[in-house]
């Protein structure tokens, strides 16, 4: 059997640190969102045993140490089914090292496909509590959509839709260490935090270009002082028309919220002119 699957980005709309745990992970509150930008993701079920991923980009681990392939046999071990051998393609789209949740959207996408194709039954409790053994961000890509993350992420909330609008993610070159992101945040006072229940409320009411004007990400003041890059595009995006802009989860792309089509298309322009990795993306609905 062979399965193919979309693995699809995730965008962080607004991002607020709450507090540091006992465990050393942070309370997060969060509006995340889905969108087209995606990987492919090709599952071959095999009589062989075991599980194997590659991948076409260099810099993401094969083999067993692949987060899909680390997400199949956790699947298997918690499904109770017997492991037929997976072999698994990822052909990448979705920036690596960008804050937009590639390694987290490949194990969603398996675990997605695996529950769905072998009619394994696990619920949607249990899928969300076999991906946050994963990684932090599995659980929303799992459940994909528009939704609110809090805890460490595996609190999930659906929001009404977000639509009639387009995000331009851009990466600037390099990417950055969510522990030393999170390290410097934690060494100062935050001063700002985003409006999260004030965007909920403008979603709620269509008012996308409110919504937009809400983007904020806490993680980015001291981001920025890692890559000078940083600011330059948010502020490049709001003057070539958006309604809104922040970084996206530790960084480093950005992403801006445009409610007009022809501005969007004008800002991912001028912007890959300078950015190779510059994307116009829509917002998508639960896989």
């Amino acid at each position: 059997m062979t399965i193919h699957e979309k693995a699809y980005a995730k965008v962080n709309l607004s991002l607020d640190v709450l507090r540091k745990r006992g465990d050393g992970y942070h309370d997060l509150r969060m509006i995340a969102q889905t969108v087209s930008l995606c990987d492919d993701v090709t599952i071959e079920l095999t009589d062989k045993g075991g599980v194997y991923a590659e991948c076409d980009m260099d810099r993401v681990p094969g083999g067993g140490d692949n987060l899909a392939a680390i997400a199949a046999k956790k699947f298997f071990e918690r499904a109770k089914s017997p492991n037929v051998g997976v072999f698994i393609k990822i052909k990448k789209r979705i920036p690596v090292g960008a804050g937009l949740g590639g390694g987290s959207a490949d194990a969603a996408a398996v675990l997605r496909a695996l529950n769905r194709e072998l009619d394994a039954g696990l619920t949607e409790s249990e899928m969300f509590e076999l991906a946050l053994g994963i990684g932090s961000d599995v659980p929303f890509c799992v459940a994909g959509g528009t939704r609110m993350m809090e805890g460490r992420g595996e609190i999930l909330t659906a929001l009404p839709p977000l639509k009639g609008c387009y995000i331009v993610l851009c990466k600037p070159p390099g990417s950055l260490s969510t522990k030393r992101v999170f390290g410097g945040t934690d060494a100062v006072a935050i001063k700002n935090h985003p409006d999260t229940y004030g965007m909920i409320k403008a979603l709620e009411t269509g008012d996308i270009p409110g919504f937009g004007r809400g983007m904020f990400n806490v993680l980015e003041e001291y981001a920025s002082k890692l890559n000078g890059e940083i600011a330059p595009i948010r502020k490049g995006m709001i003057d070539l028309g958006a309604d809104g802009a922040c970084m996206t989860g530790t960084g480093t792309a950005v992403a801006g919220l445009f409610t007009d089509l022809n501005a969007a298309q004008t800002a991912a322009e001028s912007l890959s002119k300078v950015y190779m990795e510059t994307y116009l993306t829509e917002p998508v609905s639960p896989p």
